[in-house]
């Protein structure tokens, strides 16, 4: 850099120069944090680049290197010792934020540019963090919302299932009943912990009982003899508690008040997986010690499942009373409320 010297009578008096490293400015304009697209310039009065980092590729030219920014003509001409505008380099097009200073009373400025893409990196590196977590976000919400659909039309299908094997359960309940209703002997139902669920109509009709009567454990008194009423209860628990056959006669009241004997057997209705479903009882009613006609099938059938008959057969006809006063109404067990 050089100025000229004027004497006291405003004449021309000599030069004065000053030399300085450029490698020594450029170490010091490298060590500024004006990021990867930032930009250091050097120049003077006229814009004329002095020195400028990073270094501008010249492509073989010996021209000058001459600042042609609006910003930065601007500034100039405003003469305007400190400035900031954004504007285009017209060295290297790169659109930049820049920061004007003069360097004291010389005629010698220095120019400091931020480029956009350094200076809104981290509210880009926000964004991008952001974006990112919403497509997270609805990425799992997405996926979420796949299983939840899944898990409902598995449930549905499971539900459609449930009801089809509900109505075909229902369906060949109602054949069972039809069925069992139809047998000429006096049938009867419980379930898998030997309750009495179903009497067939036979029942009714021998008893002259309704079936609310015949269901009730507590009013078996009023059907079966009560001398045979603890064995029959006996009988019935030893035959739930060990899943056995059941295999008893006991006396039944008819609807004319006579008591007839029975031969009651029930097999067991096995539901898969050694458990049961339930038990299918009936009764085959001797008349004069031979099997009714009517009843022989009961008794055939029983015997594959049944074993050896049990306890007492009696051939008597009784007449209403005998023993049935000794039966009084109590309280059953549950295992107790198939034996009828």
């Amino acid at each position: 850099m050089a100025r000229p010297l004027l004497g006291t009578d405003g004449r021309f008096a000599g030069i004065v120069y000053v030399l300085t490293s450029s490698r020594r400015m450029l170490a010091l304009f490298r060590a500024l944090n004006i990021g990867q697209g930032g930009v250091v310039t050097l120049f003077d009065a006229q814009r004329r680049v002095l020195l400028r980092y990073p270094v501008p590729p010249l492509e073989g030219s010996t021209d000058q290197l001459v600042l042609q920014s609006q910003g930065t003509a601007a500034a100039m001409a405003d003469g305007r010792a400190e400035a900031t505008y954004r504007t285009v380099s017209s060295i290297d097009g790169v659109d930049r934020v820049q920061s004007l200073r003069r360097i004291g009373p010389y005629p010698l400025y220095v120019l400091a540019g931020v480029s956009r893409q350094d200076y809104l990196a981290a509210t880009y590196r926000e964004a991008f963090v952001g974006v990112v977590l919403l497509c997270a976000l609805a990425g799992t919400a997405l996926v979420l919302g796949l299983m939840l659909q899944q898990a409902w039309e598995r449930r549905e299908l499971a539900l459609a299932a449930s009801d089809r094997q509900q109505a075909a359960l229902r369906a060949s309940e109602a054949r069972f009943r039809i069925l069992t209703d139809g047998l000429p002997q006096m049938a009867w139902t419980t379930d898998a912990l030997g309750r009495l669920e179903f009497v067939s109509r036979q029942w009714t009709a021998f008893t002259g009982q309704p079936a609310a009567v015949l269901l009730d454990p507590g009013r078996l008194h009023e059907v079966i003899h009560g001398e045979d009423l603890p064995r029959l209860r006996e009988a019935w628990r030893n035959a739930v508690r060990s899943q056995a056959p059941f295999q008893l006669d006991y006396r039944v009241r008819g609807a004319d008040g006579q008591w007839r004997s029975f031969d009651a057997r029930a097999l067991r209705l096995p539901a898969g997986q050694g458990r049961v479903l339930r038990r299918l009882g009936a009764l085959a009613v001797r008349a004069g010690g031979v099997r009714d006609a009517a009843v022989e099938g009961v008794g055939l059938a029983g015997r594959a499942d049944c074993g050896p008959e049990q306890g007492r057969r009696s051939e008597r006809v009784h007449r209403s009373g005998d023993g049935g006063r000794a039966a009084r109404a109590e309280r059953v067990p549950d295992s107790e409320r198939g034996v009828v």
